[in-house]
């Protein structure tokens, strides 16, 4: 690797800040952890492929994001139709109330389609605007609102909640 095929500087601790994000992200569109980690390598390696790794750090990780939204959808559609992810928790006596809600709120987001799934995750656990995850996801901004909203109310009414 000579200098100019170098990587940008500080890429190895983007990669370690941004790789368990995305991870978790993924672990929620695809059918097993394994999956979700080849899918995160795989847009690793796309994004440094591309000339957009140079971009400052919040867009590049809007379209590391996208790289992996694309990749989900398009490699792992057919496989989530067969297979119902389970959660792999291990349960401790002292938090067992703790785990039982994270199952509880996994298995709803199961029974999300995996469009809400993927605008919910990067809404609430990533934090995005609703103008990135519509460019993320490839749909208009007005309708990442509609699609939340209505993910929203199918959440609430599976956990027992007001609606």
């Amino acid at each position: 690797m000579n200098a100019t095929d170098a990587p940008p500087e500080g890429l190895a601790s983007y990669y370690e800040s941004t790789y368990p994000r995305l991870w978790s992200y993924l672990r929620r569109l695809v059918p097993d952890a394994a999956a979700a980690s080849d899918l995160a390598q795989e847009a690793f390696v796309r994004l440094l492929g591309s000339k957009r790794v140079a971009l400052p750090e919040a867009e590049r990780t809007a379209y590391l994001f996208t790289i992996a939204t694309n990749l989900a959808r398009r490699g792992w559609k057919d496989l989530k139709r067969d297979e119902q992810r389970r959660a792999e928790v291990r349960i401790d006596e002292s938090h067992a109330n703790d785990v039982v809600a994270v199952i509880d709120v996994s298995r709803a987001l199961d029974t999300l389609s995996a469009r809400e799934r993927s605008i919910v995750w990067l809404a609430y656990a990533e934090g995005h605007d609703h103008r990135t995850i519509a460019g993320m996801v490839g749909v208009r901004e007005v309708s990442i609102k509609v699609l939340l909203h209505r993910a929203r109310k199918k959440l609430l009414t599976i956990l027992g909640g007001d609606s």
